[in-house]
């Protein structure tokens, strides 16, 4: 976003990478809407260890709706060292909208067609979308990596196993 660089709004977005699993980590590969992540929010590939051990979300938020669909995947045993994988979605125009096309190593995994899609208008077919790629460490959604092993302080629960706050165990 800071470099005033936007992609088109129909196109396939890919990344190829690996992912830790790890308590108090949250990878996310996503693209957000020019005017901000409020009018349109397409999260590609989020991994929350401490919730979903080995599974990863695609989520899209539009026209100020959150989580307006939303699918969890699994994609590898998080007992093993992180291999690559390939995240994608492709955006394509469709006869009742616009159509969300979700992949996990090439495999469709969740399609979703926006029958309003206000937020196409509201940007330049071939400058909608900036794509985010990063690594956050702690939070309430996911723990903190030097916190009580599986403790999500946000829910109050232990992801896994134990009762919170301090027995949580994995």
């Amino acid at each position: 976003r800071e470099t005033g660089t936007y992609y088109p709004k129909f196109a396939r977005f890919e990344m190829r990478a690996k992912v830790p699993h790890a308590q108090g980590l949250w990878p996310a590969f996503w693209l957000r809407h020019r005017n901000g992540a409020g009018v349109a929010e397409v999260d590609i590939m989020e991994y929350f260890h401490s919730q979903v051990p080995s599974k990863s979300t695609q989520t899209l938020h539009l026209d100020g709706v959150s989580n307006i669909s939303k699918k969890t995947t699994t994609f590898e045993n998080p007992a093993n060292t992180p291999g690559f994988h390939i995240w994608a979605v492709e955006i394509t125009q469709d006869t009742a909208g616009v159509r969300f096309s979700f992949f996990v190593d090439g495999v469709k995994v969740h399609t979703f067609v926006d029958t309003k899609a206000d937020w196409a208008d509201a940007a330049p077919a071939n400058g909608t979308w900036d794509i985010a790629l990063n690594q956050a460490i702690g939070g309430r959604w996911v723990g903190s990596p030097d916190g009580t092993l599986g403790l999500l302080e946000l829910l109050n629960r232990c992801s896994i196993s134990g009762t919170a706050p301090g027995g949580c165990t994995k």
